[in-house]
């Protein structure tokens, strides 16, 4: 039972996670160390940036790592936003945000995995996307309006270093992605036996046991509820919440991406909780319209 699950967890991240996430996190380092005499590499007047400053309250960066970690999915966001932290190109204000809501889904695991083969609603991938991309937004501006105050600090000194050559940029930007892969990788495989276990040790719960399996590890988990004996109602309603939620396994690799610096996962968890209300609720309120 534990070799199976190990070996899922496995296959999951070398076939799905490695080619999806790798060659972003390389290019994002690659971007942000070639723009690091910088603090932001985006033009403060851009529409985009005077939208994003005036909505969310994020600098021109802030609005690179709020695309990326949509983009790339779990755990680019976090990544991105413990090395700006690190390097002092962001806030620790900005960088509490947007750990909040900065780390989510992917586009191709919402509209390929949960839309078309989880729950098998294909032609309302579109629907399915505005109601993620959505509460993103809903979230970022309740967490605005909330009394979500990052704790004061004293200005941090950079050392001066010496300007690194294009391949020690290259071979950093590549060994760095490789280290946070090999971590994520062990999370998955990890929390994949979790979830297996669970299976078995909450055998006697009944259908509680699905929802516990997809709470720790959601690919797995989604799979399982794909497989419960639930309505299409019930399905559309739990895969949706557990894929908003991200699973303990997306908290902990979160939480892994922190490591060295002072940022705390609280304003991921605070972000997470209110992100998947905002998705239960659009999504009950779709369903009750366009039922199927």
């Amino acid at each position: 039972m534990v070799f199976d699950a190990a070996k899922r967890g496995l296959v999951l991240w070398f076939e799905q996670l490695i080619p999806s996430l790798l060659p972003f996190l390389i290019f994002s380092n690659l971007l942000l160390s070639l723009t690091e005499t910088r603090r932001s590499f985006l033009p403060k007047t851009s529409p985009g940036s005077v939208i994003t400053q005036r909505l969310f309250g994020l600098s021109p960066l802030g609005l690179y790592v709020l695309f990326m970690g949509h983009f790339c999915g779990y755990p680019a966001g976090a990544k991105i936003t413990s090395d700006l932290y690190s390097k002092n190109r962001l806030s620790r204000k900005e960088a509490d945000f947007l750990l909040a809501i900065a780390n989510q889904s992917s586009p191709a695991f919402i509209g390929t995995y949960l839309t078309s083969y989880i729950l098998g609603q294909k032609s309302r991938i579109i629907p399915v996307f505005f109601i993620f991309y959505g509460s993103t937004i809903i979230t970022a501006v309740v967490l605005r309006f909330l009394p979500f105050q990052s704790r004061e600090e004293t200005c941090r000194l950079v050392c001066a270093e010496a300007k690194p050559s294009l391949m020690q940029i290259l071979d950093y930007s590549i060994t760095d992605a490789f280290s946070a892969m090999v971590r994520v990788g062990g999370y998955v495989i990890l929390f994949s036996i979790f979830s297996t276990f669970s299976m078995q040790l909450f055998s006697g719960t009944g259908n509680i046991r699905f929802l516990l399996s997809a709470s720790l590890e959601i690919t797995n988990g989604l799979s399982l509820i794909k497989s419960a004996p639930f309505s299409a109602h019930s399905k559309w309603i739990l895969a949706m919440a557990c894929t908003a939620f991200g699973g303990f396994s997306a908290m902990a690799q979160i939480k892994g991406m922190l490591i060295g610096t002072p940022l705390s996962i609280k304003p991921y968890i605070i972000g997470k909780c209110i992100y998947t209300i905002v998705v239960v609720l659009m999504s009950e309120l779709f369903f009750l319209s366009f039922p199927f």
